[in-house]
């Protein structure tokens, strides 16, 4: 639910510790990992952590962030079990 690391930086939604999120970092790459999904913060972000592509959805119900025009919202992820994650899409509801 709560991403390893906050991509703003400023507002302490990611894990409190840097030397456990580094750790869990290293593990997920070392097992390559195709991509990670996140919750906690109101609002849709994707980023990369350790080259794994990264995707925040907050947007499930709770009051959305203020300022960043991203409504309520869900992810729709196409899987091959060969292939792995192949495509995210961010479907809006507002």
């Amino acid at each position: 639910h709560i991403p390893i690391l906050d991509p703003i930086g400023v507002r302490g939604g990611g894990f409190d510790s840097r030397n456990e999120a580094a750790k869990l970092l290293t593990l997920l790459a070392r097992g390559r990992v195709d991509a990670t999904f996140y919750g906690h913060i109101h609002s849709y972000y994707v980023f990369e952590n350790a080259g794994i592509p990264a995707y925040i959805s907050g947007g499930g119900g709770a009051i959305p962030e203020r300022f960043d025009g991203i409504g309520r919202h869900f992810l729709v992820v196409d899987a091959d079990a060969a292939a792995g994650v192949t495509s995210v899409r961010r479907v809006d509801v507002d």
